[in-house]
């Protein structure tokens, strides 16, 4: 069989298993991977999301009043 180039022949998913940085890379897709990982993912997802509101809703509104930023 030749090898197609549309999405229905294409290979979706990495067949090894994730080790080391690459599990904890990829966002968990069942409760069973969150129980897995533990601590450290509900620790990165605070940080993700503190991180980035902080930036959207704190910093950047203050850099436009201050006018460091023309919106």
């Amino acid at each position: 069989m030749e090898e197609t180039t549309d999405i229905a022949g294409a290979r979706l998913r990495d067949p090894r298993p994730r080790t080391g940085w690459r599990r904890y890379w990829k966002f968990p897709k069942s409760w069973k991977e969150v129980k897995a990982l533990g601590w450290k993912f509900v620790l990165a997802f605070v940080l993700f999301y503190l991180i980035r509101d902080s930036i959207l809703y704190i910093l950047i509104p203050y850099l436009i009043y201050k006018g460091v930023i023309n919106p």
